[in-house]
């Protein structure tokens, strides 16, 4: 207890720190690109999600959110003008030994979606951690959370302010933090932790009375594109692999969809994927029946369903779907899961996945033409299936 007092009040002592130098540091300024610094104290816990979870002590961090509100952007009202930023995380997991540190780097966007919770704002963020300790066979075994030292992170975290000054606005938050390596490196049954915030809004520039406002095209619009993946991951369930060697899974996707005012794009299509390790886990146990028809076996068609949400250069893109075509995962999990019949049909039909993309031409100029890279992690429904790196191309018929 004495441990967990001295550590807020050695994260206040920062905050109070930061708080007091950011807003003397610059003039304030009026500008339709407003910067704001936020530093942020978090507190929480881990929340168990396997049996005979470890012990795991407080987990408390600090974070510094560098975000700009910027209402002159085509896409600032569709999107209830958001704040946009970068976040950086430096937390303790609870559990020193186990998890060691985790650091963060995540893009985010912050904004209030419901009229009649207007006094809040919610905060999403995508992006990557880096952890000092995982899992080894031999020196960590006890770590089956997190597998590899680098993974994905996510938050979800709801904010309200509860004092507003001049340049500071002082908040309270809550809400979830995620991280998990994408089944790239098992065991990966990933970090799920809740999580109180204190932070600290400095503005030390603001809003024009009448900020300017470009005018989204609103003409209904069509698209296609088509991209291709290369993703890697570990054959085995959750808790450990079957085999450690890292195989590749490739894919090519086409669909085409409806820009709805040009920042949102419904697309469908369908969706082929290669699973090498599905060919070496049958070629190595020469599976009578599936043998002779290696490639038939190892393949996944499916029809996908995907929503783009488009912010500057980035995107956030969600995906789900249904199989039509994916015949060994009926050995798969008759041999690495045992979860019952629900649990199979789930993960069987649904995939899911959530990502990002970067566009080498902004879409707020609605070129015709574009390509992109992103990152994304593939799941059965709701369990990690593999991380994959994308390469693709949007057409734009106006």
């Amino acid at each position: 207890m004495y441990k967990f007092a001295g550590s807020v009040m050695k994260y206040l002592l920062i905050l109070l720190l930061i708080i007091t130098i950011l807003p003397v540091a610059g003039q304030e300024k009026t500008t339709d690109h407003p910067v704001y610094f936020e530093p942020e104290v978090l507190f929480g816990r881990i929340v168990p999600n396997y049996l005979n979870y470890p012990k795991v002590g407080f987990r408390s961090g600090v974070a510094l959110h560098i975000g700009s509100e910027s209402k002159g952007k085509k896409w600032s009202s569709l999107y209830k003008y958001p704040v946009t930023g970068v976040s950086l995380l430096l937390s303790t997991t609870g559990n020193k030994s186990l998890y060691g540190y985790e650091f963060s780097l995540t893009p985010y966007i912050e904004f209030n979606p419901f009229n009649f919770l207007k006094k809040y704002k919610f905060r999403l963020n995508l992006g990557f951690s880096y952890f000092t300790t995982s899992h080894d066979d031999i020196t960590n075994p006890a770590n089956i959370s997190i597998g590899s030292k680098l993974t994905w992170h996510f938050q979800a975290l709801m904010y309200r302010n509860f004092y507003e000054a001049k340049k500071v606005d002082y908040r309270i938050g809550f809400g979830v933090l995620h991280s998990s390596n994408g089944h790239i490196q098992l065991p990966n049954f990933g970090l799920n932790s809740m999580v109180l915030s204190v932070s600290a809004r400095v503005k030390p520039s603001r809003l024009p009375e009448e900020p300017t406002e470009e005018v989204q095209d609103r003409k209904r619009h069509y698209f296609m594109t088509v991209f291709t993946g290369l993703g890697v991951h570990e054959l085995g369930p959750t808790l450990g692999a079957d085999d450690k060697t890292k195989r590749p899974v490739n894919s090519l996707t086409i669909s085409g969809g409806i820009i709805y005012r040009q920042f949102i794009r419904v697309r469908t299509g369908i969706s082929y994927r290669y699973y090498q390790q599905f060919k070496n886990y049958i070629e190595s146990n020469q599976l009578p029946g599936y043998i002779d028809r290696v490639t038939y076996y190892s393949s996944n068609v499916y029809l996908l369903l995907g929503a783009e949400f488009l912010i500057g250069h980035l995107a956030m893109n969600l995906e789900g779907g249904i199989n039509l075509h994916k015949p060994f995962f009926n050995d798969f999990y008759t041999v690495f899961s045992h979860r019952g019949r629900t649990d199979y049909l789930l993960k069987k039909w649904f995939p899911a996945s959530i990502g990002l993309n970067y566009y080498f031409v902004d879409p707020s100029k609605s070129p015709r033409s574009n390509v992109f890279l992103g990152a994304t992690i593939r799941a059965n429904f709701g369990q990690a299936d593999f991380s994959d790196l994308v390469f693709g191309y949007t057409y734009t018929i106006k």
